[in-house]
């Protein structure tokens, strides 16, 4: 049987805090805020944030697999003995890097970048047949070799100058087009890298290159849809695909596009309002299928 009580209602008591009380999250916020501003401008934060920090993020994060549609063409001992070539890859004959662009380009890769400077001309045949396998293939780009310098600028800023040397001329001729790759020597750790140049920041490096070239398939649809957005911005573009790669030179025509939008900061916003409306070209999937990207 079950049997209920009546018990007399218990008020519970409102507790009214303090004006102060409700402010001190803010300001414990707000102390925090200027503590880590004033903290990252003191020498040596930021190499103990990536020494550390970032060090805590990666390994929070854990390892990733490798995307499936890119391929590293590494060079290591083991592979310098496989093709018969010592480790010194000054010493390679050039006709071992047409060999790969033909076996690459023949395996559907989409583009090919090559991280070597090839800015020495070679005795023998080699350079003229890793040229025509250049042409041949279309889709290769080349690094330039780079030099830099600092100087003071005043005000305790700096100044940085920069010497691109590109690759041999008829290389040059035959590729996409060629840009430096240029990373901090301080720290020796990489944790960043410039994707325009340090010293000018219009010029693609060689990431941002290789993979403006992986997306040529986009650009005659690119080009309609700025056009439209600004009618007359894409005046001193390359007008098709097929123009661009015959000017041989994709990182000219990126200085300008990345310039244009420069110019108007609101053509982005306006490319982009453009997209997937009716008869204006929809973006299409990047290649063709089996493409790989080196």
């Amino acid at each position: 049987m079950c049997q209920v009580r009546n018990e007399p209602q218990r008020e519970s008591p409102v507790v009214q805090r303090a004006p102060g009380a409700r402010r001190r999250p803010l300001v414990l916020g707000l102390v925090l805020g200027v503590a880590g501003l004033v903290a990252s401008l003191l020498p040596g934060a930021f190499g103990s944030e990536q020494r550390l920090g970032l060090a805590l993020l990666f390994v929070a994060r854990g390892p990733l697999p490798p995307p499936a549609d890119v391929a590293v063409v590494g060079i290591s001992r083991d592979a310098a003995r496989a093709v018969g070539q010592s480790a010194e890859l000054d010493t390679w004959p050039r006709d071992l890097h047409a060999r790969l662009v033909e076996r690459l380009a023949a395996s559907g890769a989409s583009t090919i970048g090559f991280d070597l400077m090839f800015y020495e001309a070679r005795p023998g045949a080699g350079d003229a047949e890793f040229a025509a396998a250049i042409e041949r293939a279309g889709n290769v780009v080349l690094l330039e070799q780079t030099e830099s310098d600092s100087q003071p600028a005043g005000g305790g800023s700096i100044a940085y100058l920069e010497k691109r040397k590109p690759p041999l001329p008829e290389l040059k001729a035959a590729s996409l087009g060629s840009a430096p790759f240029v990373l901090p020597r301080i720290p020796i750790v990489v944790g960043q890298f410039w994707t325009f140049g340090r010293a000018s920041d219009d010029q693609p490096s060689l990431p941002a290159l290789t993979v403006q070239a992986h997306l040529l398939g986009e650009y005659d649809d690119f080009v309609r849809l700025v056009e439209r957005a600004r009618p007359g911005a894409t005046a001193r573009w390359p007008q098709t695909r097929a123009a661009l790669r015959e000017l041989r030179g994709l990182e000219v025509a990126m200085t300008d596009i990345r310039r244009a939008f420069a110019a108007d900061t609101a053509l982005g916003a306006a490319v982009a309002g453009g997209r997937g409306a009716p008869g204006r070209g929809g973006p299409k999937p990047a290649g063709r299928p089996g493409e790989r990207e080196v």
